[in-house]
């Protein structure tokens, strides 16, 4: 029987979506345009978590990227998935 790896204390993910409209509550963020968003998380082995998240968007006084930044805490209690989290947009 083969011997399992031990869990590793990081894990990393990266995502890359192309979408055809940004929008955010019925609001269209890229002028109606497509989008490019990326996103790159490190997570803990207790539950903790950081993500970047980022986004093209229209012309906004010359700022044409949103940089989302998250921090958290994720875990199941019970029956319950739990996450608590907070998100600084840039």
């Amino acid at each position: 029987a083969e011997a399992e790896e031990p869990a590793k204390p990081f894990t990393f993910e990266l995502d890359l979506a192309g979408v055809s409209d940004y929008r955010f509550r019925g609001i269209s963020l890229s002028n109606k345009n497509p989008a490019f968003q990326p996103g790159f998380t490190v997570s803990h082995q207790s539950g903790l978590y950081a993500s970047v998240w980022g986004s093209n968007v229209a012309e906004n006084d010359g700022d044409d990227i949103e940089v989302d930044l998250i921090g958290g805490f994720a875990s199941t209690l019970g029956t319950f998935d739990v996450d608590v989290n907070a998100t600084y947009y840039v």
